[in-house]
């Protein structure tokens, strides 16, 4: 990184099947011509990261394209319209498949652990993602274009650990440890480390924007907000704690760099539930909600680039 250039750094958190948010909001930034030099991104906000670091810019949206349409779940041959109580069924029922089938090549039930493997079995297995990222990105391709960091969380010290693509190469494994979120998910073991989702430290990872130049500039895309209340609901528990802890534990951060780091140009997109949203939002991959979120992020990218545009 440079002492002395302003730098332009793009920041995505976790949030599961929330992840559409981001790569609109990333095709609303582009759009707009903002290109970054790093690309930052934690669980699925570091697989937006990569497809966007790991492929050439004109092959960018259409392989975030692909993997959102890949792990989506249809209304099935039903019409099923976009508010109201059907649409809260089917969303429901898009939840059920993905608690129970799983996500075509994102993740599939838990079988029994192998010898390299978690010992302790989890309820599901994200060796589908590691393949589809192989088909998605090239690897190879990382360090030709934006920089790009992945953040996970060493379970053993609690310590954020951080992948560098201008430090050593990244590969599969890597994302895959940074979508680890237990204990849906087993932690993975990486350069003799056990490491899991980056949100247990940083679910918005700012630590690279800390040691940009001055006059730099940050664009972090939030995955999770506080619901407005009352919220009540038989699964609102889970929805609500997830939205509690990963939305203050940005906030926080937020404020924080804010207060330390004043020269810094700091732009946050943070994604907002909708009225048809459910309380496990976060693992609902209807279509529908897929296709929802991703012109939410792009409204939303095209409503603060609106914003920043010079009077007149």
């Amino acid at each position: 990184m440079s002492k002395d250039k302003p730098i332009v750094i793009f920041a995505f958190s976790g949030g599961n099947a929330l992840g559409p948010f981001v790569a609109g909001a990333f095709e609303g930034l582009t759009k707009a011509g903002i290109k970054p030099d790093i690309v930052c991104g934690t669980s699925t906000g570091a697989i937006c990261a990569l497809l966007v670091a790991g492929n050439p810019p004109d092959r960018r949206l259409p392989a975030l394209h692909r993997f959102w349409t890949q792990v989506s779940t249809g209304d099935g041959p039903f019409l099923v319209p976009s508010r109201g109580p059907a649409r809260l069924a089917a969303n429901r029922f898009a939840l059920l498949q993905a608690r129970l089938l799983g996500r075509p090549g994102l993740y599939r039930p838990m079988g029994a652990p192998k010898a390299d493997e978690w010992p302790i079995p989890a309820l599901y297995d994200l060796s589908p993602l590691a393949r589809t990222l192989e088909d998605l990105a090239d690897f190879d391709y990382l360090g030709r274009g934006p920089r790009l960091t992945v953040h996970c969380t060493d379970i053993q010290t609690g310590e954020e650990v951080i992948f560098d693509s201008a430090a050593g190469k990244i590969k599969p494994e890597h994302i895959v440890a940074s979508c680890s979120l237990m204990p849906d998910f087993p932690p993975r073991q990486v350069d003799g480390r056990w490491l899991a989702d980056g949100g247990f430290v940083a679910n918005l990872p700012l630590r690279m924007a800390w040691q940009a130049p001055p006059g730099s500039t940050l664009f972090a895309i939030d995955l999770f907000t506080l619901p407005d209340w009352p919220y009540m609901s038989p699964d609102a528990l889970v929805g609500l704690g997830q939205d509690l802890f990963f939305s203050t534990q940005s906030r926080h951060a937020v404020e924080a760099l804010r207060r330390e780091r004043p020269d810094i140009r700091l732009h946050t997109i943070t994604h907002r539930r909708r009225d048809e949203d459910i309380a496990q939002h976060s693992f609902e991959f209807s279509a529908h909600s897929v296709a929802a979120r991703w012109q939410q992020g792009l409204h939303a990218a095209e409503t603060l680039v609106q914003s920043l545009a010079p009077a007149g």
